[in-house]
């Protein structure tokens, strides 16, 4: 299975919110190689706890690095 293949299996087992700090992320991304976390608290609109709950959810279907 094509590592394509494996993100797709995995998105369908997100919340939105982890899709929101995905998506953020990917915003972030046109502006900054590693998107300081400030920037992802704004563009998300979470509170930091919150943030940090959805990007460890990601992080642990490696979906990102960290």
């Amino acid at each position: 299975m094509s590592s394509a293949e494996k993100a797709a299996q995995k998105l369908t087992q997100l919340e939105n919110d982890d899709i929101r700090a995905l998506t953020a992320i990917e915003i972030g991304m046109i502006k900054y190689q590693t998107v300081p976390v400030t920037e992802l608290l704004r563009l998300t609109k979470f509170n930091q706890r919150k943030l940090e709950h959805h990007l460890l959810r990601v992080y642990r279907q490696e979906l990102i690095y960290r």
